[in-house]
C-alpha cells in the first residue's frame, strides 16, 4: 500500500515539473486515489490495535480467572462474603438450578474480617476487578447459577461473573468467568441460607475417601460399606455426609468408601 502511495506522489511531482502541468482531472484522480490508500492504511492500523486490545482482554480474563481459581476460593469465606446477605433459595432445586445473584459484589479480590464472620472490603493490592474499572477492565456482574441439589446441605453450583472491556476490540466487549463452586447451605425445613463456598470438589477430585452415610460430591462412586456402628467403630475419622467438610472423628450409621469417577 506504501508502495502505491510512493507512486502516486512521484507521479505527481513528474507532472508538476512538465511545463504543461496537470490537467484538472489528473490532479482530481490522483489526490482521490493518494486519499483512497490513506484511508485504507489507517483503517488497517485501527483493525490491528482492537486486534491487540481483544487479546488484552482476554489475557486479563485468564488472569482473574486463575486468582480466583488459586487464592480467593481456595478460601470458603471468600466466596461466602461476595454473597454475603443474598437471598434464602429451595432447599431442593432441581435442574438446570436457581441463581444466587441478590448479593452481587462491586469487586472481586480476597476478603479481610472485621471481626469473624464479618466480611470487609476485598484486601488483595488493587481488587482484581470492579464496577469502576481496573487496567480498563470493569465489573458487570457477579452471580452463583446452576445452584443444584446435591444431599441436605450440600449444592453444586458455577460462579459466573461477566467482564467487559472499556476499550475498543475487535471482538466480544463481554466476556465471562465461568467456574466451579460448592456450596454449602444452612437447611431450614424447605428453605436454604448459603453458609459457605468455594472450589468444587468435584473439579479437583482425585482418589478415595471415607466419607459418612452415603457418598456425593466429588466422590460419587460407592465402594461399599466398611463400618455399620458396631461396637469399637462407633466412632471413625471420617469425611460428612456425602464427603463434605473435613474429616472428622464422629459417630456414623454408615462409613463408606467413596471414589472420584
Amino acid at each position: 500500500m506504501r508502495h502505491l502511495v510512493l507512486q502516486f506522489k512521484n507521479q505527481l511531482c513528474r507532472k508538476l515539473r512538465d511545463s504543461r502541468g496537470m490537467t484538472l482531472i489528473e490532479i482530481v484522480v490522483v489526490t482521490g486515489i493518494m486519499g483512497v490508500s490513506i484511508l485504507a492504511m489507517m483503517t488497517m492500523q485501527q483493525n490491528q490495535v482492537k486486534a491487540n486490545n481483544f487479546l488484552e482482554f482476554q489475557l486479563r480474563r485468564s488472569q482473574i480467572e486463575s486468582v480466583l481459581t488459586n487464592q480467593v476460593f481456595t478460601d470458603s469465606n471468600n466466596c461466602k462474603c461476595m454473597f454475603q446477605g443474598s437471598a434464602s433459595f429451595p432447599a431442593t432445586p432441581g435442574a438446570p438450578g436457581i441463581t444466587i445473584g441478590g448479593a452481587t459484589p462491586s469487586q472481586l479480590g480476597r476478603y479481610s474480617f472485621v471481626t469473624p464472620g464479618v466480611c470487609a472490603t476485598a484486601t488483595m493490592p488493587d481488587p482484581l476487578v470492579n464496577t469502576a474499572g481496573v487496567e480498563n477492565v470493569k465489573l458487570v456482574s457477579a452471580q452463583l447459577k446452576n445452584v443444584t441439589y446435591i444431599s441436605p446441605g450440600s449444592y453444586s453450583a458455577n460462579f459466573v461473573a461477566s467482564i467487559q472491556t472499556t476499550k475498543s476490540v475487535s471482538g466480544p466487549n463481554q466476556i465471562q468467568i465461568k467456574i466451579p463452586v460448592a456450596v454449602n447451605a444452612t437447611v431450614t425445613g424447605s428453605t436454604a441460607t448459603l453458609s459457605s463456598c468455594g472450589m468444587s470438589v468435584a473439579a479437583t477430585a482425585k482418589g478415595c475417601r471415607f466419607c459418612a452415610n452415603f457418598c456425593g460430591s466429588g466422590y460419587p462412586t460407592d465402594g461399599g460399606i466398611i463400618a455399620a456402628h458396631w461396637k469399637d467403630w462407633d466412632y471413625v475419622n471420617t469425611y460428612g455426609n456425602g464427603c463434605t467438610g473435613s474429616m472428622n472423628w464422629d459417630i456414623s450409621n454408615r462409613v463408606h468408601l467413596c471414589c472420584a469417577n
